[in-house]
């Protein structure tokens, strides 16, 4: 099943009712982030409560209708952006592990089949060697 922008969005306007109400003191995402092809590492993102910046200019700013409803209205969607984007880095992070496994255990594979065949065509070259040893030695009883 894929997870779309629509399904974060409705799960951001619930987690931001419940934070709103009181049912938690903070909002983190746990994913996993993408390093490089050999690394991953797990991470947690805060998002909420918002902070504000320090090196931040402040300003003034005049909101319209209010604050209030401005807050309700872009929480969610900066919520629904921050889950996509968790989601999307973890399955990126995911593809490229199963890449990396899917490779190793490709190049396990080669080195046991050569390991295998190395020893199939040494114990072949032994039972050559001996068959020509014992004809050679029943040649010369002759």
């Amino acid at each position: 099943e894929k997870f779309d922008s629509r399904a974060a969005y409705e799960m951001a306007v619930s987690l931001c009712e419940d934070f709103a109400a009181g049912a938690y003191d903070r909002l983190g995402i746990l994913y996993t982030q993408y390093v490089s092809m050999m690394s991953q590492q797990p991470e947690i993102l805060w998002i909420l409560p918002l902070t504000r910046d320090e090196n931040a200019k402040t300003s003034a700013a005049l909101f319209e209708p209010d604050e209030t409803t401005i807050l309700r209205t872009a929480v969610p969607e900066y919520v629904t952006g921050r889950i996509v984007a968790a989601v999307r880095e973890s399955y990126a992070s995911e593809v490229v592990a199963r890449r990396m496994a899917m490779d190793s255990a490709g190049k396990n594979a080669k080195e046991m089949i050569d390991s295998l065949t190395l020893h199939y065509n040494r114990a072949r070259q032994a039972v050559i060697t001996q068959e020509i040893t014992e004809i050679v030695s029943g040649s010369e009883a002759l």
